[in-house]
């Protein structure tokens, strides 16, 4: 006998409910606020027919994901119809009454197996911190953000007790501006952490007890530290350096002062398979701004050994925002982020930017780049000899793309230069014989550009350097037709010449 649509078996039934919701956001996903679920995205097929209504009505699987926007109505609705099934609470704004929603979801503690709540206020977070006297037999998930307009004092976090007795299921936590036992029976058992702005509860942990902690943290597959290092006890002169592997690791972000960034990596082995970003927030007075991106890593890099593995770099340096370098491996995005910032407005980085970039020469030692890209601002024109300690690293380059801050002339120079003996060769070397592919973006053109241009690319013909495949120059407009005028010579020794308009 046949089957139709409305004789299908309430299995089936139930699937083509399931099926019919969007895909699940990836869990973990980071964010200042819960993803919206569109959990009830099943809802429009109750009207197929009455049959349909009552399977999906009495089917606590479909309500157990609540998305809660401004009012309680799907919540209250969604706790009678799961029954005793475990529920996944995603809020996406405040109810007007706080105290009125934990009235209502009390009750149903015990069954809640993920709660996350939008940005709230100290307040709203201290109201929540009163049902901790409760146990949460199943809860697994718990992300709790905080938005307050002035960054509050210390003393004024929420203290959370987080202790195994009372959330003996807890493997994904995210918490703000709170107070936590940072003790390995609380945080070994998570598979994320993410702290923001938190301090572990008195007494304040040496360095050694932090990395103890750590060290518990077999489980860890993405951690997330932002202003928490820093604010355990700094690492003593008789603290040695240990070798600490968590094996599962995927991802790492750390956000602190530079020097106790340097302290964790030094201590903690990554696996080149990781994904790393450290955001260093320097203090304006100090050395950290002169060592630039090395103050975010020990003086030995050899627990950090996805460098090892770059093949492309992105360095943006600007005056006045973030100052960033971003590394990739082939078929892996973005695998390493070194970033510096301040919290206040600064507008002095210039003055480091040729550190920064022999600095990360330095800190990129036996590194087979690829293609390297810098992006600097139009005034911040660097000097032959910044480019030339830059380019001497990389003797395997092949695509070189640089916005160079105006005038193109120091980059060719340098490209036509020798890297200076080493240690273990008295030999000079041209400088990137391997690069193939050069472009370069917002150019002015002053006269002599063209001529020592062509001594450049002459030079490096003379030295047995093949001939670059592409050169690609962006200039304003008038610049472009005064460059293509000349573009004859500069023909003879690349392949494809182009020197049209950025603008």
């Amino acid at each position: 006998m046949a089957i139709t649509i409305d004789t299908l078996p309430n299995e089936i039934l139930v699937k083509i409910f399931v099926l019919h919701q969007p895909p699940r956001i990836k869990d973990h996903d980071r964010g200042t606020k819960p993803e919206w679920r569109d959990a009830c995205a099943w809802a429009p097929l109750m009207g197929v027919c009455r049959l349909w209504r009552t399977v999906a009505l009495e089917t606590p699987l479909l309500w157990q994901v609540i998305d809660v926007g401004k009012n309680t109505n799907w919540l209250e609705l969604a706790i009678v119809r799961t029954r005793d099934a475990v529920l996944e609470l995603y809020f996406h704004s405040h109810p007007t009454g706080v105290e009125a929603l934990l009235m209502l979801i009390m009750p149903h503690i015990h069954r809640v197996r993920k709660l996350l709540i939008p940005p709230m206020s100290l307040v709203y977070l201290s109201l929540l911190s009163s049902i901790q006297n409760e146990t949460f037999p199943v809860l697994d998930e718990l992300r709790l953000w905080v938005d307050e307009p002035q960054e509050p004092r210390v003393a004024e976090y929420v203290p959370f007790d987080l202790s195994p007795r009372r959330f003996p299921a807890l493997h994904i936590l995210h918490l703000q501006k709170a107070v936590v036992p940072w003790t390995a029976a609380t945080m070994s058992r998570l598979r994320y952490l993410s702290l923001n702005s938190c301090s572990p509860l008195e007494p304040i942990p040496s360095f050694r007890q932090f990395l103890d902690v750590i060290e518990a943290c077999t489980e860890l597959e993405e951690l997330e530290l932002h202003h928490f290092i820093s604010r355990c006890a700094s690492p003593s002169l008789h603290d040695s350096t240990r070798t600490i592997r968590l094996p599962k690791l995927r991802e790492l972000v750390l956000g602190d002062a530079p020097d106790s960034i340097a302290h964790f990596i030094a201590n903690v082995y990554i696996q080149e398979t990781v994904t790393v970003r450290l955001e260093g927030w320097p203090a304006i007075i100090g050395d950290e701004l002169q060592q630039g991106f090395q103050s975010l890593l020990p003086r030995h890099a050899s627990h950090l050994p996805v460098l090892r593995t770059l093949t492309e770099v992105w360095i943006t340096l600007t005056i006045e925002d973030d100052q960033e370098i971003i590394g990739v491996v082939p078929r892996r995005s973005l695998p390493l982020t070194l970033s510096l910032s301040t919290k206040v407005d600064y507008t002095g980085w210039w003055s480091y930017h040729s550190t920064m970039l022999t600095e990360f020469a330095i800190l990129s030692q036996d590194v087979r780049l690829q293609t390297l890209k810098v992006f600097l601002e139009p005034i911040n024109i660097q000097s032959v000899q910044t480019w030339i300690e830059l380019f001497a690293a990389f003797p395997t380059l092949r695509h070189l793309e640089i916005d160079p801050g105006g005038d193109p002339v120091h980059v060719f120079m340098a490209l036509s230069s020798f890297s200076a003996p080493t240690e273990g060769s008295q030999l000079s070397r041209p400088l990137c014989p391997n690069l193939r592919r050069l472009e370069m973006d917002y150019l002015e053109f002053p006269e002599r550009q063209h001529r020592l241009m062509l001594i450049a690319l002459r030079k490096r013909a003379a030295l047995g350097i093949p001939k670059l495949e592409y050169v690609g120059l962006r200039y304003n407009e008038d610049g472009a037709r005064k460059m293509r005028a000349l573009v004859g010579d500069i023909s003879d020794y690349v392949t494809v010449f182009d020197c049209s308009s950025s603008l």
